[in-house]
């Protein structure tokens, strides 16, 4: 884990597109037939302490139990408002106040027995608290809100990547990593019995595989994400319907690969999609990530490459704008909460950190057709 001392506040800009004519609520400043949605993400605080200095054991032992954050794997907003954050690299989940603050630790640790993790990926609501879903185990893991271990259920499938709860049932979603005609999900008991599968992907969705995001709205809805930036499946009382709409509607072409003397893979220009969330009952939001330029496996991007975004659509699928995010800031973890408005993010720079946003109007306004970025 780097160490570092600086604190670095970046603002969050707006990518302006062209053709978003419509009002989002109070939050859009175009009005019909005039000039394209105006809207920004604005940072309105952080979780997770800077890293503890000097890096000894004393220091590790100190990180461990606190508000230091080493490898974000999820965060999630409990019905008593704090903010809970799955930490990998510490094997614990933090539970910080509104206002930042820690309000407790619950440190798991690591290992395969009760309450221990291997490689814990994903946090979510349950009936009587919340559920850690493992990677390595192949489990799920159920905490009361303050911590207590309540329930531990092997599942009966491979290596899960995301769930959700309803009840007894509990969706499990995968990343096929690429093309598939497998379901988008499954579904099995909270006890780890299986009961059935999702549908797959339709035809023209198959070349880019299923992706990771998943979440639920007040009245029931499923929502699950492909990893198409623009398109998501929707789901209530068992009907499914597609929604969205491609914003890079052409198939990636594929890998090419290199002959000669340093034979080598050469990957297109990509983008994928991973976390979807809902705010309020009309505004969905998806995030992804782009890589504008073909990249040799030789040579691999720089993190800073990879650019992030929150794109932001109608209930119905009609696209509103895409925000483009900061160097650092994540959207594989996509959560937001749609009865208060707040969206968390995870950042790497300066150092692992939780980062609440609220939508916004603006103010700017663009000439038609045109697009900004920051």
């Amino acid at each position: 884990m780097n160490l570092v001392r600086r604190v670095l506040s970046i603002p969050v800009w707006v990518r302006l597109v062209s053709g978003a004519t419509a009002l989002l609520g109070a939050m859009s400043c175009a009005t019909p037939n005039r000039t394209p949605a105006c809207m920004e993400l604005k940072e309105v605080r952080r979780f997770g302490d800077r890293e503890v200095i000097p890096y000894n054991l004393d220091s590790i032992a100190i990180a461990a139990g606190a508000g230091v954050l080493g490898q974000i794997r999820g965060a999630m907003i409990g019905p008593d408002s704090l903010v809970y954050v799955l930490d990998r690299y510490w094997a614990k989940i933090v539970a910080f106040r509104p206002d930042g603050a820690v309000e407790r630790v619950i440190l798991g640790g690591e290992g395969k027995g009760p309450g221990e993790f291997e490689t814990p990926i994903d946090i979510t609501e349950a009936d009587r608290g919340f559920s850690v879903l493992d990677y390595g185990l192949i489990r799920i893991t159920e905490f009361s809100w303050s911590g207590a271990l309540l329930a531990v259920h092997r599942l009966q499938s491979r290596p899960p990547w995301r769930h959700v709860i309803r009840g007894d049932t509990v969706w499990i979603g995968y990343s096929s990593g690429g093309p598939t005609d497998g379901p988008m999900f499954y579904r099995v008991r909270v006890t780890g019995e299986p009961l059935d599968s999702g549908p797959p992907l339709p035809e023209e969705d198959r070349p880019f595989g299923t992706g990771l995001g998943m979440a639920t709205s007040p009245s029931g809805e499923l929502l699950v994400t492909s990893t198409r930036p623009g398109v998501w499946y929707s789901e209530t009382r068992g009907s499914w319907s597609r929604r969205g709409r491609p914003l890079y509607p052409s198939t990636p072409p594929p890998a090419v690969e290199q002959t000669g003397p340093q034979q080598s893979r050469v990957t297109p220009a990509q983008q994928e999609a991973a976390g979807i969330g809902l705010l309020g009952d009309s505004i969905v939001l998806q995030g992804f990530y782009s890589l504008p330029r073909p990249f040799d496996w030789h040579s691999p991007p720089a993190r800073d490459e990879f650019r992030h975004a929150v794109a932001v659509f109608r209930i119905d699928g009609q696209h509103v704008a895409t925000i483009y995010l900061p160097p650092g800031v994540s959207t594989g973890y996509l959560f937001s909460e749609p009865a208060s408005g707040r969206i968390l993010l995870d950042t790497s720079d300066p150092y692992p950190q939780v980062i609440e946003y609220r939508l916004l109007g603006c103010a700017d306004t663009a000439r038609s057709g045109e697009e900004r970025e920051p």
